[in-house]
């Protein structure tokens, strides 16, 4: 199944993003909104619940059992299955993960949603208590994060094994190079059998 990408909000009554509890499919806690005010049923606003609905979308199913934590930000590193393969490079539907740095904080995670290049990827997360959801561009510069390292660090990227890798594609200069040898190949060879020359 071909990869898409969330670029805009889920609904607050979509079943993804709704706990199970009140018949939704996510296992995370109620988000909230700034100021600690629950959004019950809804997961949103917070990581770790935008991350489980994100997944559950991208592998096509409703039960929350992909094997992601159910902790906090900074445990999905060590917690989540092994699945969920620890890479420092991002991928298509990638879960990127940030501990804290020396304070309370839960850490961080986020989905990516685009690949621009080596070092610039689009996600889309959502943020407890801050903001419901963002689509934004990070970079490796940055450590992968729009706060510039501030208040977390940067762990790594848990790879989803849900999305099939992209097949690497050879730069244009590769491809004309190869086939400027084959032409030089077969030229050669025309060469050898009309002048003999074995």
């Amino acid at each position: 199944m071909a990869f898409t990408p969330r670029f805009t909000a889920p609904a607050q009554n979509d079943p993804l993003w709704v706990m199970t509890e009140a018949g939704g499919y996510n296992g995370c806690i109620p988000g909230a909104w700034p100021g600690d005010i629950s959004n019950y049923p809804c997961v949103l606003p917070n990581c770790t619940g935008y991350v489980h609905g994100r997944a559950m979308e991208i592998a096509g199913v409703t039960t929350d059992n992909l094997g992601l934590s159910f902790g906090n930000a900074y445990q999905y590193w060590t917690d989540s299955s092994s699945d969920w393969i620890q890479d420092s490079e991002p991928s298509l539907g990638a879960i990127g993960v940030f501990g804290s740095v020396g304070g309370p904080s839960p850490g961080h995670v986020y989905v990516v949603e685009e690949i621009i290049d080596a070092d610039t990827i689009v996600i889309s997360q959502s943020d407890y208590a801050i903001e419901y959801f963002s689509s934004l561009t990070v970079t490796r510069q940055n450590g992968w994060d729009r706060y510039g390292q501030e208040y977390v660090y940067f762990m790594g990227f848990l790879r989803n094994p849900y999305v099939t890798p992209e097949p690497q594609i050879k730069s244009k200069n590769a491809i004309l190079l190869l086939a400027a040898l084959k032409k030089k190949r077969r030229l050669y060879g025309r060469i050898k059998r009309n002048t003999g020359i074995i």
